[in-house]
């Protein structure tokens, strides 16, 4: 992947899914929610120091994106 489009956040083209779909790339800024979206798909996508910063998904896929120096927590490790 070493070419990607602007940045765009489309609804679904499927009536049974009410996600919004995000693709390109976006760079060194807040990632900001429309209002009213809370199920998103990242679907080509590359985030480049993106800041979450109080962002809320109910739902939340990635297909074939890049996503480098977001910030996540680390799950607890599970062991016995």
């Amino acid at each position: 992947m070493s070419s990607f489009e602007r940045f765009t956040l489309e609804p679904t083209h499927e009536e049974w899914r009410s996600a919004s779909v995000a693709r390109g790339e976006l760079r060194d800024q807040r990632f900001q929610l429309p209002t009213g979206v809370t199920d998103l798909i990242f679907d080509r996508a590359r985030l480049k120091n993106v800041d979450f910063t109080a962002t809320r998904f109910d739902g939340f896929n990635a297909y074939a994106s890049d996503s480098t120096a977001a910030t996540s927590p680390t799950p607890p490790s599970n062991s016995c």
